[in-house]
């Protein structure tokens, strides 16, 4: 819902005269609650490593005016939590036909048909679901799961 707020705001600049080195590009990313954003146009030789920087200060200032009040935008290299309980609102339950996931719901899979078809691709490449087993205490008082990979 985000993403056509941001590419109109985008779309209006331009038409406005922003310098096409000011426009952004918004897409949708696997995850639903994540966004992705480059340059309009490609960084321009070495000279062009000096507007890295101010880009990203750019694209971030566009995306946090387009949240609501109550919304933040983390940057983040993971997602705290996900899969544990109910993470997100609403709530879904996994196992879907799609990630086939014990922990993680369909939903939260951006609906565009490359990234179902990536998680079904992944699946059948290593032969089965990614094991993200891991015991949370190993000693010899833990009990191994029965039902991991």
């Amino acid at each position: 819902e985000i993403l056509a707020e941001l590419k109109k705001v985008e779309e209006q600049l331009l038409a406005g005269g922003t310098r096409v080195e000011e426009i952004c590009e918004w897409v949708p990313e696997y995850g639903r609650w994540m966004v992705e954003s480059t340059p309009k146009r490609p960084y321009a030789g070495l000279a062009g490593v000096l507007d890295v920087e101010p880009q990203l200060q750019l694209r971030r200032v566009r995306l946090k005016a387009a949240l609501r009040p109550e919304e933040v935008a983390p940057t983040l290299t993971h997602f705290p939590l996900l899969g544990v309980g109910d993470f997100s609102a609403p709530a879904f339950a996994p196992q879907g036909p799609v990630l086939q996931s014990m922990f993680v719901p369909d939903e939260v899979v951006f609906t565009h048909p490359r990234f179902p078809t990536l998680a079904r691709n992944i699946r059948a490449r290593r032969g089965g679901n990614v094991g993200i087993w891991r015991p949370k205490l190993k000693d010899t008082q833990s009990v191994q799961a029965e039902h991991a990979p």
